[in-house]
């Protein structure tokens, strides 16, 4: 099966940018990296931990899908055989060919500049054992967000796994300033702006969902576009430990697999504190789905 893919995506990899022309991620890696560390210093760690439970499993051809410049490729590298295939894909070319600079020790891999018009297009008799998807919902359109989740379990194989990484947040998110007249009824939609630190009145801009998509499509430098996704009985911060599992989806990502995906686990595996007194729920999740 690797052979296959390899012969199709060497085949289009000579093409442009596929899907969306000239699409730029709105923040660096710089800046992403330095909030992070500032609001969970353990979220990395955490992170890199659930991916590689992942990957812990038997496949032949994994996709890293919203690859950015290949920051977990090395734990598909340490969780494959010489016989596996790594097929990163990322809408940011200059992104993309970051990853394609990662070395690699025990799998191949290849990286393609596009968005999920690569997945809807490969060729039926293609599919994957894996998908990871870190951080990418939550910073896509609606639209798009049904695309990808569709694209996943076209390609996947039957039996296959999924890992998708996502923004959550909690119902006492509403008494923070940031959240103005949020109802806390679905998902918080908003902007971060990373040229300001955390804790800042102006890190987080409210938007209603129609300003998040289309800011979602059209990015604006400096401004991340983020969807929490609620979870209505979001656990009390001051007896919560991380690793947490969850019991059930995020409505709005339920809504999304039903009928496509099996939930298998999900877990909260960072808290976000803005300040130090910071007592709301805002963190990140990762949640493992399997194709029926």
């Amino acid at each position: 099966m690797s052979e296959r893919w390899k012969e199709y995506l060497t085949r289009i990899s000579g093409q442009d940018a596929i899907g969306p022309p000239d699409y730029m991620y709105p923040v660096t890696d710089e800046a992403t990296d330095t909030r992070f560390k500032q609001q969970d210093p353990n979220k990395h760690t955490l992170e890199q931990t659930l991916i590689a439970k992942l990957l812990d499993q038997d496949w032949t051809v994994a996709i890293d899908f919203g690859c950015g410049t290949g920051a977990h490729f090395l734990l598909f590298d340490q969780h494959g055989r010489s016989d596996e295939l790594l097929i990163g894909v990322d809408p940011d070319c200059s992104r993309a060919a970051r990853a394609r600079e990662v070395q690699l020790g025990r799998i191949e891999s290849l990286v393609l500049c596009g968005g999920i018009e690569i997945l809807e297009n490969i060729p039926g008799e293609l599919s994957a054992d894996v998908i990871l998807c870190s951080q990418v919902l939550g910073h896509v359109s609606e639209t798009q967000a049904r695309r990808i989740v569709q694209g996943f379990c076209q390609i996947l194989r039957p039996g296959g796994h999924c890992g998708i990484a996502v923004p959550v947040i909690g119902k006492a998110f509403k008494e923070d300033p940031a959240a103005r007249d949020w109802e806390a009824k679905g998902d918080f939609t908003h902007q971060v702006n990373m040229t300001l630190s955390p804790g800042d009145p102006s890190y987080r801009e409210q938007t209603s969902l129609a300003e998040f998509n289309r800011y979602a499509d059209h990015p604006v430098p400096g401004m991340l576009p983020v969807r929490s996704f609620l979870i209505p009985d979001f656990p009390d911060l001051s007896r919560l430990t991380l690793p947490h599992a969850l019991d059930d989806l995020p409505p709005t990502i339920a809504s999304l697999v039903d009928g496509l995906f099996i939930m298998e686990e999900a877990f909260i595996y960072s808290i976000h504190i803005d300040f130090p007194e910071s007592a709301y729920p805002v963190g990140d999740a990762m949640i493992f789905l399997r194709k029926g």
